[in-house]
Order: C-alpha cells, then sequence, then structure tokens
C-alpha cells in the first residue's frame, strides 16, 4: 500500500463532485520545497496535490478555502497526464483521503515552544499538539497540566496531546484543531 501525508495550503476553494453517483469532496493542496543550490542560490519548487474524500463534506465544506493550511493523509495514486500548460507529459500524485486537519488557523495560537514548571523547553507540533511519549512523560497520572510560553502566558496540555490556551485568556473562534 502506498501512502502519503502532506501539510500545505489548499490551493481553491474545495467543491463536491459526483462519480457513479456518489458524493466526493476535490481540492488541491501546495506542497512547497526549499533548498540552497551548490552555487548557494536558493531554490523554491511547488507540487500540486489532488485529493479526494469520500462524502459530501457536511460542515468541513465551509472551512476547506483557498490558502487554508491542512494535514492530508491517505492512499496515494500516481498519474501520468498532459499539461497544456507546459506543453509536455507530466507525473502527479493523488491521495484518497482518510485523515485531514485543518492547522491553518492554530499557529498565532500556540507558540512552537513551551515551557514546564522546571524551565524544561517541549516543542509543539502542528501548533497544537506535543509527541505522544513526551506528552505522557509530561502529563504522569495528571489529566492536565500547566505549560507557560517565553513572555509566561499559561498553556494547558490535556490527554491526548493538546495544548490550547488557557480557558480565561481571550481565544480565537477555532481553538482546537479540527479531525475529520
Amino acid at each position: 500500500m502506498f501512502r502519503a501525508q502532506i501539510i500545505g495550503n489548499l490551493g481553491a476553494d474545495a467543491h463536491v463532485e459526483q462519480n457513479n453517483g456518489r458524493p466526493f469532496v476535490s481540492f488541491s493542496v501546495a506542497h512547497n520545497d526549499r533548498f540552497t543550490k551548490d552555487d548557494g542560490t536558493v531554490k523554491e519548487t511547488m507540487q500540486w496535490i489532488s485529493c479526494a474524500m469520500n462524502g459530501d463534506g457536511g460542515k468541513l465544506l465551509e472551512h476547506l478555502k483557498k490558502g487554508r493550511l491542512v494535514y492530508v493523509e491517505g492512499r496515494a495514486t500516481t498519474r501520468v497526464f498532459s499539461s497544456e500548460k507546459e506543453r509536455r507529459m507530466v507525473a502527479g500524485v493523488n491521495i484518497s483521503v482518510d485523515h485531514l486537519e485543518l492547522i491553518g488557523s492554530q499557529t498565532d495560537v500556540v507558540p512552537g515552544r513551551l515551557f514546564d514548571r522546571d524551565g524544561v523547553m517541549h516543542a509543539t507540533q502542528k501548533s497544537y499538539w506535543i509527541n505522544e511519549a513526551e506528552a505522557k512523560a509530561i502529563l504522569g497520572k495528571n489529566k492536565q497540566t500547566v505549560l507557560y510560553s517565553q513572555s509566561g502566558q499559561p498553556f494547558t496540555l490535556s490527554e491526548p496531546c493538546w495544548v490550547a490556551p488557557q480557558a480565561d485568556e481571550p481565544q480565537p473562534k477555532e481553538q482546537e484543531p479540527e479531525i475529520f
């Protein structure tokens, strides 16, 4: 089985299509890579990944708008097609989505580094989650604990590994990732 994981921005609003009378949500995700060549120049490449998710999307569709940062996981297939723009045959990747997380609005909510009461730094991943093994070590037998930003702002780490601003702090409308 060929599986893929990608974090990237939606290239356009997602839309519902039909295949044999069954609805599915279709969208594309841009994946950017940046590297430095031997001569010191920085090269940036972008690859578009076509994604399809079974169903009509329900409430999710309203969140899948152009520019939204998402994490997508699923079964991958490759395809070869003729590109009018490039006037040649090109290869592409399709993902049949099994797992989707909306992560774009979280980057301003939780910093990438938080500190426990002993001053030990812990990295947050995707700006709202701490590695499961690390979270279990921090939590011990507790259901939740408090971590702090460099400026001293408190954040709650709770099972299974979610990090969020303390309840008494002003919070944006979307405070936890939506997992579908």
